[in-house]
């Protein structure tokens, strides 16, 4: 659930946009050769060996065989928040998942797609159809119990006695109608919250019982801080161009047209057809709702790790932090002074995967403390608590299904623990354990420990989940395995004003390093794994054209941020007759 993104655009590679009117671009086996072909050999530092640092990694190895690639990370294991953690119980074992679980084939999924298939790991995908149970059955709790969301597989008389029964939709039709009547905004406004954006449209109960409780599952966020500019982006624009949602959307389809990010052009113009995966990999996913590994999502980051461990041109150095990045103006090299060594080394480019506010950190003036990059410092983030949980009766779901959020508006009685989530993970990924059982995932904390300076240890956590699924499922078994990680700083907050930052952030980098340090990871354009996936290829390239050029001079423009200026906004495609 937190990875799942909203207000996506239609799947790029199993329902193609027409691209008739797209330019044609280089394939990805010429891009590679013309890279490769180049003869220097430069150096190139990578910090945070994250999935966006090994993604990162793989592809600039892989382009450009001759450039010595160094990645840096802070801990001892790579991945991120991306581990999957194998326990022993009786008779076999189980997958706890400490960070995301699933992936979504849609959108940026074709880029983590490609690599899977790139990897040869396509014999562990488990793909879960959407004709599963956890595909159509999905809950919110609310006030004091579980909501079926309306599915087409439920039949359209139970989706309309639930619309009309269930306290959770109230005001639902109020909100219809108030939408296609309500004015745009003013023109003046450059961004605003989620949660103004759609009170202002669908009203207070619909945006709290049911808005807020999906930014609970994705973003672990408050929706009264979120960015609606950065976080609907298609709703924004509908507003503005059509002056409503749903007139937008009315409209587009009476002139059989549709609406594409364009930052989604580079994707669609690449993978469109889908003809870059193996026949029996498309027929797999064509059904997809979301897919795992038998190994968990953690085997794509191990996967990418040894392949790197087994490259001539690539060094690993795990327990190495980095310290300080100093750039001194026209000088053709960018120093990286890290915990590993006394002394600075020099380097032709450095890509930082590091949260924001860490590259800011050390992006310093040699002389004075001042970051060099302050609007990577203004980007907030949240703690969240994952608890996983197994026991072996496996029949204590009753309705299976995915799982189910909690928005903001349910009583405190029900949910003092802040329980943000909870995941039926049997369901959810259900061929990963070699026992049966019933295995939950359940998610604290978020934006509701804002401020906080202390957080529960393990033990409390633990007993805190237990507390929400005897409460709120009625569990009271004694959990045969558990497990606790509190992942501190893990989800950036796309607060109100986002993108002006980044824009800012951009400016800072393009003037203070002049192409010499670029930014990628989950901070910026996307905080799902399909999302860091693409940021650390994209980065990649980027650095790659660089190297390859005639001077081996980084392009000054490209910050990893630049697609926040030159690929703003979104494009109208016509795809029946054109538009008088």
């Amino acid at each position: 659930m937190l990875l799942r993104r909203h207000g996506r655009l239609p799947n790029l590679f199993l329902r193609p946009t027409p691209l008739r009117s797209l330019p044609s671009s280089p394939s990805s086996q010429r891009f590679f050769a013309e890279v490769a072909s180049s003869e220097k050999s430069q150096d190139v530092a990578i910090l945070g060996a994250g999935i966006t640092g090994l993604t990162a990694a793989y592809y600039l190895a892989r382009e450009t065989p001759d450039a010595k690639i160094t990645v840096y990370e802070a801990g001892e294991s790579v991945g991120g928040w991306m581990q999957s953690k194998w326990v022993d119980v009786e008779g076999g074992r189980i997958l706890f998942e400490e960070g995301p679980r699933t992936l979504r084939p849609q959108d940026n999924g074709a880029v983590t797609l490609q690599l899977i298939q790139d990897l040869r790991l396509i014999p562990e995908v488990q793909v879960s159809s959407v004709r599963s149970p956890a595909a159509q059955n999905r809950f919110i709790y609310y006030p004091d119990h579980l909501v079926r969301m309306p599915h087409p597989s439920h039949g359209l008389v139970k989706n309309i006695y639930n619309l009309i029964t269930e306290p959770v939709f109230k005001g639902g039709l109020n909100a219809a109608i108030n939408e296609w009547r309500e004015e745009p905004r003013s023109t003046t406004v450059t961004d605003e919250s989620v949660g103004n954006f759609f009170s202002r449209r669908l009203g207070h109960q619909v945006t709290d019982n049911l808005v807020s409780a999906v930014m609970h599952g994705i973003y672990a966020g408050n929706i009264y801080q979120l960015s609606v500019k950065s976080l609907f982006p298609a709703a924004w624009f509908l507003e503005k161009e059509y002056g409503g949602v749903l007139k937008g959307l009315a409209q587009l389809r009476g002139e059989q047209a549709t609406i594409q990010q364009k930052r989604m052009v580079p994707i669609a113009e690449e993978f469109g057809s889908g003809i870059h995966l193996e026949p029996d990999f498309r027929i797999a996913l064509a059904h997809a709702s979301v897919y795992t590994f038998q190994r968990g999502l953690g085997s794509l980051a191990e996967t990418l790790k040894d392949r790197l461990v087994h490259k001539h041109n690539v060094q690993m150095k795990t327990n190495t932090a980095a310290q300080s990045v100093a750039y001194k103006p026209n000088s053709p090299t960018i120093e990286l002074k890290h915990s590993g060594s006394e002394s600075t080394d020099q380097y032709d480019c450095i890509i930082s995967t590091l949260p924001a506010n860490a590259t800011s950190k050390i992006c310093c003036d040699p002389s004075s403390t001042t970051p060099r990059v302050p609007s990577l410092g203004l980007i907030p983030s949240v703690t969240v608590m994952v608890v996983n949980l197994f026991f072996t009766n496996a029949d204590l779901v009753q309705t299976p299904g995915f799982g189910y959020l909690l928005p903001r508006s349910v009583p405190f009685d029900q949910n003092p623990e802040f329980a943000l989530g909870v995941i039926f993970d049997s369901y959810a990924a259900p061929e990963q354990d070699s026992v049966p059982g019933s295995k939950f995932t359940v998610m604290l904390g978020g934006h509701w420990w804002d401020g906080w300076d202390a957080f529960p240890d393990g033990e409390q956590g633990i007993a805190m989940a237990r507390t929400v699924l005897a409460r709120h499922l009625g569990i009271v078994d004694k959990p045969v395995a558990t497990h606790a990680t509190l992942q501190r700083d893990c989800i950036p907050q796309y607060t109100v004003g986002h993108e002006d930052r980044m824009k800012q952030a951009h400016r800072d980098l393009e003037s203070g390093y002049r192409g010499k340090l670029k930014v990628a990871g989950n901070t910026y354009a996307g905080v799902g794994v399909n999302d860091c996936v693409r940021a650390g290829r994209d980065v990649a390239r980027s650095v790659a054209r660089g190297l390859k050029s005639a001077n081996g001079q980084q392009v000054t423009r490209e910050t990893g941020l630049q697609s926040f200026i030159d690929d703003e906004g979104f494009r109208v495609n016509y795809h029946g007759r054109k538009k008088d």
